[in-house]
């Protein structure tokens, strides 16, 4: 795929044929990706190229389909008409508490979201079913603690190579080698979140975000539609036309892994919260890739308001169009977990649902940190646990997960077997910031909610 992976234009074209087609464009999967098959065989020049371009151009520029049944905007105001807001108006009690009580849920989300990003990593991208399998044969089924490379792996246990990659750096081993919470973009996109703030204050711009990203974030620690986002920067090009450009991941999970930080700086406060998320994610998504990061930015700033996890979930969802396929899906969870009493025949029916989406894409993993929630009943430990067992992309839903969980119950609060092997430090790949005190960050987050400017 060439040196910048995910950027070659064959990989994008034929990416862009599902992501249209999902977004309701009248096209016809077969014919165009013959069409694509028959450019692709010609000699490299100037003329191939030209054709790539041109189909391109005619799947993106494609109609909607007329019985497409979602209505999914882009722009904000539209976003927010659109939202069932008024249809679900609970009021949240204003934060009313001191400086250090605040702060213990402000840690306990940071250490949260660490911890279930820490117990994904060696599993992301992995099935259900390879989870399981791994696990019972480390008998550590179900999930009860982080991912050891203890009794190896099982007998002809089929993994490919970034599935091996990801294990062998994910293990715990290297926590304990470290005496630290391991590097993950997950946590990256928080810690530069964080930055974002300190420098530019809370009117900080989606071009200020990008601007930070150049400035901290390596290339090649990007992926999907950030990689993308990222290059459309260089060239250049400014926000939103970054998220569309040649960006057929503008629908996958990236922007919802960078909510969090904007539901810490404003507890209670959904409109503060999503407002924030919106300028963040238009950087590098569309669509429900947007409502991803809304979702979550207000589940993280409920989650400062109340300790009912229905009450947070369907506050999260009253900021997301009522049309989308994001507001249909979470929808479905709940109601299939009225009718389930076990996750995995709940998460059976998301697998069925969302078969047709990429791994990556924010529908099946919004569903899964949703379902997590649900049957995790507000326990830490069970929420995370359920989040990384289900699979896709487990860093991300596990971070996400104890990210809420960590804020609704509190550092001083957390159980000490997540929470201690990290010993309070975070590695990362941002430059001048590779080791961090979570506690230093979670302070630094204070400090922010504390400073009026903006």
């Amino acid at each position: 795929m060439g040196t910048i992976e995910w950027l070659s234009l064959s990989q994008i074209m034929l990416d862009e044929i599902f992501q249209s087609y999902q977004e309701g464009k009248d096209i016809k999967i077969i014919e165009i990706k013959q069409l694509l098959k028959q450019f692709l065989a010609e000699n490299e020049g100037k003329q191939k190229e030209e054709k790539l371009k041109s189909l391109y151009e005619e799947i993106i520029n494609s109609k909607v389909r007329k019985d497409y049944g979602y209505y999914e905007p882009n722009d904000y105001v539209k976003i927010k008409n659109n939202s069932s807001e008024n249809v679900f108006n609970h009021k949240l009690n204003p934060i009313l508490l001191e400086d250090d009580e605040l702060l213990d849920h402000i840690y306990g989300g940071w250490l949260g979201r660490c911890a279930g990003c820490l117990l994904g990593k060696p599993v992301e991208g992995m099935s259900f079913e390879q989870i399981k399998e791994l696990n019972k044969w480390k008998n550590n089924w179900p999930i009860k603690y982080y991912i050891s490379k203890k009794n190896g792996l099982p007998t002809n246990f089929n993994m490919d190579e970034e599935q091996v990659k990801r294990y062998k750096t994910g293990v715990f081993e290297n926590v304990l080698e470290k005496n630290s919470m391991l590097r993950d973009d997950d946590i990256d996109y928080t810690i530069i979140g964080l930055r974002v703030l300190e420098r530019y204050g809370k009117e900080f711009t989606s071009i200020d975000i990008g601007m930070t990203w150049l400035e901290y974030l390596p290339l090649f620690l990007t992926y999907t539609a950030e990689r993308v986002a990222y290059k459309n920067l260089i060239n250049g090009i400014n926000p939103p036309e970054t998220a569309f450009y040649y960006n057929p991941y503008r629908e996958w999970i990236g922007a919802q892994i960078r909510g969090d930080i904007w539901g810490y700086v404003n507890p209670a406060n959904l409109e503060k919260a999503t407002e924030f998320a919106y300028r963040d994610a238009i950087i590098s998504h569309q669509k429900n890739g947007i409502y991803g990061e809304l979702f979550v930015s207000a589940a993280i700033a409920a989650s400062f308001g109340t300790s009912d996890i229905s009450t947070v979930i369907k506050l999260a969802l009253s900021r997301v169009p009522a049309k989308s396929r994001l507001y249909e899906t979470i929808k479905n969870v709940m109601k299939w977990s009225k009718n389930n009493s076990d996750w995995r025949d709940t998460f059976q029916c998301i697998r069925e649902k969302y078969s047709d989406y990429n791994w990556f894409h924010v529908i099946p993993n919004a569903a899964i940190v949703v379902m997590a929630l649900i049957y995790g009943e507000g326990d830490f430990s069970k929420s995370i646990t359920i989040a990384v067992m289900a699979g896709l992309d487990t860093d991300c839903n596990g971070a996400t997960v104890g990210s809420i969980l960590g804020i609704i119950t509190g550092a001083s609060r957390l159980p000490s077997k997540w929470i201690n092997p990290m010993n309070d430090q975070v590695s990362s790949a941002l430059a001048g910031m590779t080791e961090l005190n979570i506690s230093d960050l979670a302070t630094r987050t204070l400090s922010i909610i504390k400073n009026k400017r903006g």
